[in-house]
């Protein structure tokens, strides 16, 4: 799965724009690049209704102990 794949599968470019209150050439851009905002995964997780893979995500790296 690629970030286009899921931007498809949420109902493509327009309906993730409009969801996120962002332009349309934004999340074009977000679709070809190799990760998505973080703060999307789980509105992305609902609208596509599948589990997504967490690498396609922006989440920052958790501290070692």
């Amino acid at each position: 799965m690629k970030t286009r794949d899921i931007i498809a599968k949420a109902g493509g470019v327009e309906e993730v724009a409009r969801r996120f209150g962002k332009n349309t050439a934004y999340v074009r851009r977000l679709q070809y690049g190799a990760v998505l905002p973080a703060a999307w995964y789980d509105a992305l997780e609902r609208m596509t209704g599948e589990e997504l893979p967490r690498e396609l995500f922006s989440f920052k790296a958790e501290a070692a102990e």
